[in-house]
């Protein structure tokens, strides 16, 4: 079952992909395409790197803020980890690098699965919280945008505050919340019902830093921090092929591409950040063909460079690619204990 899922995860991944080049694609022109990879300046490749190394160190200083409550992690010990599970990302389907990385660091450090699992899980929580942030200050200094964006950006933020709001809950009154999932769990068995719920309560331990408020300032700053230097990655990667727009358009692509990768999408991405560079600077009059040729530098320069230190990493801690593909899947299972 699990095989079929991940088959039918690629197969799906594999036709958005050809939906989102061809739709990005449709109103470009090859030969200007490659005129624009020609021209462009790949001194800028330079900083997008050093920016990139520290983009990945503050992703693991956040990610070791989160798990505080279960254990204090060093930099050293997150890094690895963090590096290869987005290295994962980019060659297997279904997020299954966050699985990698969980297991990772639950098997080197001995800490609980399910409550590295959930650590993860609020990384996705304060994701949406700093991307909002940066959407609401968009919509309010930028008045050149598509109604259409400004309405997603809305409709985003009230999903994203229902989200927020339960995960609150689930947090700080878990056993209350349980007593009410449990009735919802009547057509299961009782042993089953009981493997649900004890991983329910397990996971939210990789939840408590909610409840610290000076950690949370500590996670929030770090929130910023990352995705600000990723959005500096992109501005650069617009700097190289000489796009004169705002800085804000970088976070309008960024958001876009963060949105888009929550769709079935191909290992890497590919053809979810070409069409979310198109799109998202359209509002600024860039060309489809520049537009498209900037998110090639993008894409390839991060690609080409977490392939590298991810397989520094991989030799470091001594594991294979496959290995972690293996594990991935097997433990990603909701009733594993």
């Amino acid at each position: 079952m699990i095989v079929l899922k991940h088959k039918l995860s690629i197969a799906l991944g594999i036709l958005f992909a050809i939906f989102f080049l061809w739709y990005a694609l449709r109103e470009t022109n090859f030969s200007d395409i490659g005129a624009a990879l020609i021209q462009a300046n790949y001194w800028y490749a330079l900083p997008f790197i050093i920016i990139y190394i520290l983009y990945f160190i503050a992703k693991a200083i956040r990610w070791s803020l989160l798990l505080k409550p279960i254990r204090r992690i060093s930099l050293q010990e997150a890094l690895p980890a963090t590096v290869i599970g987005y290295m994962g990302n980019l060659f297997f389907p279904a997020y299954l690098g966050e699985f990698g990385r969980a297991y990772i660091l639950s098997k080197q450090l001995k800490i609980n699965y399910s409550s590295v699992l959930a650590s993860i899980f609020l990384e996705r929580i304060w994701d949406i919280i700093t991307l909002l942030a940066f959407v609401g200050i968009v919509l309010v200094l930028e008045e050149q945008l598509p109604e259409e964006l400004t309405q997603a950006g809305y409709f985003i933020s009230i999903a994203a505050i229902i989200l927020i709001t339960f995960v609150v809950i689930y947090t700080c009154w878990t056993k209350q919340l349980l007593k009410l999932i449990k009735p919802a769990l009547f057509f299961l068995s009782i042993n089953l019902q009981n493997k649900i719920l004890i991983q329910l309560e397990k996971a939210s331990s990789g939840l408590q830093s909610i409840k610290q408020p000076k950690l949370l300032f500590n996670i929030a700053l770090s929130s910023i921090l990352h995705w600000g230097l990723i959005g500096f990655c992109l501005y650069i990667s617009l700097l190289a092929f000489n796009i004169q727009v705002p800085f804000s358009a970088a976070f309008i692509v960024l958001v876009l591409i963060v949105a888009g990768m929550t769709l079935p999408n191909t290992p890497g991405f590919f053809g979810t950040i070409q069409l979310c560079f198109v799109l998202g600077l359209q509002p600024y009059n860039v060309s489809a063909d520049i537009a498209f040729a900037a998110s090639i530098f993008y894409h390839l320069t991060m690609y080409i460079f977490t392939l590298l230190i991810g397989f520094y990493y991989f030799h470091k801690i001594g594991m294979s690619l496959s290995q972690i593909r293996e594990e991935s899947v097997a433990t990603n299972k909701p009733l594993d204990p």
